[in-house]
């Protein structure tokens, strides 16, 4: 949860007087769409007489009738009494954890007191659902429905989720409770699955009694999970478009998410753009029935937070409500296209409770996925290929600070790996994505001659993988002149080095493998002789001549016609050196460093 969620979330319980009934209400079902004939306890009604249910209560034997097939017709005489599994050893009181109960059943009417309850008593709490005649409500009388059930079978069932201590009731596959179900009823020492009255007076009013009679078709229950009845479990969701960057909550369900006081968006990596937000702090639509001021709470250039929220009963204090069917919230093209998917989101509802995407509701990322290597198409974002544009893109950002961007923008950048640099490491990824999606060589049809930045890169992925360490002058009939690419083929480093297919280099080109530490003894007479034409400024400002001191992490230099490239602190790496006009003089020196592989490549 982000710092601002905490933070209004606070704020605006205190400010609208709300009674939080804290995160318990989040709704984590095992199954969407499960319809209870799979459960593994599956009875007929009339079953109950054979198996393990019991008769306890005022109800007899006599009061019980198997009509129409196998279904039960319970004829109350008396207001009290019921079935139950409460044996000891029923597949009920063995369960432990979440579970799904399903009835159907049909009332009689029998002046407003015809009816039944589900009384499930499992793990030390209880809950009943209670059906009348023309509502469905708890134990405490709380209404959740007022349809007629006494003109035909009714599905009922509840589900409890034991990740969330959430309960939640349908009737006939609709969801009655809040997407995020409520809270237990009571505590209690009985284990039990009651089916009948087994209470004489129910909210208030006297249940059951002569003239009450239920008709049930099976009682069902599965002691394995939190299976919903609903057949569109993602209606209500989060979408986040990957060619757009749109993100939008859509509830398609067939009941309003109401009294929405505040939002946040977030994104630990970074994917958020604020330049597109759509706030209702600015008079965006988001909400129906908002007439709320609400306040901006995260930073006007986050981009790991989008937030804002009522702080104050400007209105009615509610703030506003998704419509049933048809509402939409289209909070703008705010998504960063990059791999690095990972928004959030959470809602805060007016009496304190919470939903998250995720667990509540879906979040789902729509179109194909960013392919890493697709860094900018022709609007300057990825647009599902990897081709020239990518290249010349990626191309333009080698060697650059994008230290402080988040991961998404640093992606567009060329940061393909995530380590907030744009390097080798993340030269050799983007050939490798390129010739993956293009054909194998196509990378070197599409080089000419890199930039200094991206020559250094080339370099760094075609250095030898022969490692030798030595001291002093050498000669360049020594030189090593055989190519151990690390990740591009022979052919690929020559082209690339050499200037693409079409050119032709009048000399060698050196390439020079370096571990040089602070502390390492200095060479200054090699430095400075006259042997070293061309390179008297192979490294430029603060680094300058000094072959004992440490190069910064990513610094890259560059002097006349050669540059340098280090790759970490205190070289524990080595670097590298290219020069691209090499002379004999300038191939028989000795900086006075640990020298690695020095090599010559010619044209052919």
């Amino acid at each position: 949860m982000s710092i601002a969620i905490r933070l209004w979330r606070g704020i605006a319980c205190v400010l609208l007087v709300v009674a939080s009934v804290g995160e318990h209400a989040r709704a984590g079902f095992d199954g969407f769409n499960v319809d209870s004939a799979a459960f593994a306890n599956n009875y007929a009604a009339a079953d109950v007489l054979i198996t393990d249910w019991a008769i306890n209560g005022g109800l007899t034997e006599g009061e019980l009738t198997v009509v129409n097939g196998d279904n039960l017709l319970l004829s109350q005489a008396n207001n009290n009494g019921w079935i139950e599994l409460d044996g000891g050893a029923t597949p009920w009181e063995a369960g432990t954890g979440s579970w799904s109960v399903e009835v159907r059943a049909k009332v009689s009417p029998n002046a407003d007191a015809g009816g039944f309850v589900v009384w499930a008593a499992l793990d030390g709490q209880r809950d009943v659902l209670t059906i009348r005649e023309n509502a469905v409500t708890n134990l405490a009388g709380d209404l959740f429905d007022s349809s007629d059930n006494t003109n035909d079978f009714h599905n009922f069932r509840i589900v409890y989720d034991s990740t969330t201590d959430a309960y939640h009731y349908f009737r006939d596959a609709v969801q009655l409770t809040p997407l995020a179900g409520v809270g237990p009823q009571a505590a209690t020492t009985n284990t039990r699955l009651i089916v009948g009255d087994c209470c004489t007076n129910i909210a208030g009013t006297f249940f059951g009694g002569a003239g009450n009679t239920v008709e049930f078709d099976y009682i069902r229950f599965d002691m394995n999970g939190a299976y919903s009845p609903t057949s569109d479990p993602g209606a209500f969701k989060l979408t986040i478009n990957r060619e757009t960057g749109a993100i939008t909550l859509v509830n398609s369900t067939s009941a309003p998410i109401e009294n929405i006081i505040g939002y946040s968006i977030a994104s630990p990596g970074g994917s958020l753009d604020p330049s597109g937000w759509n706030r209702i702090s600015a008079g965006a639509p988001l909400l129906a029935n908002n007439n709320d001021n609400w306040t901006q709470l995260s930073a006007t250039n986050s981009r790991v937070d989008l937030s804002e929220a009522v702080l104050a009963t400007s209105g009615d204090g509610n703030g506003g409500d998704m419509a049933a069917g048809s509402g939409v919230a289209a909070f703008g093209n705010v998504w960063v296209q990059s791999p690095h998917e990972d928004v959030e989101i959470e809602l805060l509802l007016n009496d304190g409770s919470s939903l998250v995407g995720g667990v509540d509701f879906a979040i789902e990322y729509e179109g194909a996925p960013i392919v890493t290597g697709d860094v900018s198409g022709s609007g300057g974002t990825p647009d599902g290929t990897i081709d020239l544009l990518d290249w010349l893109a990626f191309r333009a950002n080698v060697g650059s600070d994008v230290s402080a961007l988040s991961l998404a923008a640093a992606y567009q950048k060329g940061d393909l790996n995530g380590d907030l640099a744009v390097n080798a490491a993340d030269f050799n990824l983007f050939v490798a994505a390129y010739e993956a999606a293009n054909g194998m060589g196509s990378f070197a049809a599409i080089a000419s001659v890199p930039e200094p930045a991206t020559f250094l890169l080339i370099a760094a992925a075609c250095v030898p993988l022969a490692r030798r360490r030595r001291t002093g002058a050498f000669s360049p009939h020594r030189a090593v002149r055989r190519l151990y690419a690390v990740a591009l083929p022979a052919a690929a480093c020559g082209t690339l080095l050499l200037g693409g297919p079409e050119a032709r280099a009048a000399s060698d080109f050196v390439i020079s493998r370096y571990d040089a530490d602070a502390g390492d003894p200095a060479n200054a007479a090699a430095i400075q002789s006259p042997e070293l034409q061309g390179w008297t400024e192979w490294a430029s400002g603060a680094q300058a001549q000094d072959p004992t001191v440490a190069v910064q992490q990513g610094v890259i230099g560059a002097g006349g016609v050669n540059a340098w490239l280090n790759d970490d602190v205190g070289n524990t790496n080595p670097g590298y050196f290219i020069d691209i006009n090499p002379t004999m003089q300038k191939t028989m020196y000795d900086f006075g460093w640990n020298y690695e592989v020095v090599m010559t490549m010619t044209n052919g």
